[in-house]
């Protein structure tokens, strides 16, 4: 009978729990990168009362007067979109938060004029920066897809 040296016995188990821990380790969690982070308005009449606050794992939606929408954020993916970079959120609503999770997809652009957002289905309206007071003076370069 053949004797297991001492050290390849403690090897291999290291090697078992180390692979163990690499399929086990928990997902990374991203969040929203800071130059999206802020109070966007825009200047369309229907939602003139209505606000995007960003922050770097909540996503507020002001519905107008004092209701709103609160999104917790788990999980954020980029990809470019032309002269656009489109952001998807990965969120859970906080009046359901045993649902599975929810996306939104926006675009984001950031050039000499300021930044803008455009959410996915509603390209003709572009949200600014609450401070940005250059919003009226510029278009938009390129269009969304």
């Amino acid at each position: 009978m053949r004797v297991v040296p001492k050290y390849t016995i403690i090897f291999i188990t290291l090697l078992v729990l180390t692979a163990m821990f690499c399929i086990n380790w928990p997902e990374k969690q991203s969040f929203v990168p800071k130059p999206l982070w802020g109070v966007w308005k825009t200047n369309h009449d229907r939602y003139a009362d209505r606000y995007l606050d960003i922050s770097e794992a909540i996503f507020t939606i002001g519905q107008g007067g004092e209701k709103l929408q609160v999104l917790f954020v788990r999980r954020v993916e980029t990809a470019p979109a032309g002269d656009w970079a489109r952001y998807t959120l990965h969120y859970l609503d906080q009046e359901r938060d045993s649902a599975p999770l929810q996306t939104m997809t926006f675009f984001f652009q950031h050039h000499s004029n300021g930044r803008r957002i455009r959410l996915k289905n509603q390209d003709n309206i572009v949200w600014y920066p609450e401070s940005d007071d250059r919003r009226d003076h510029a278009k938009p370069r390129g269009i969304a897809p």
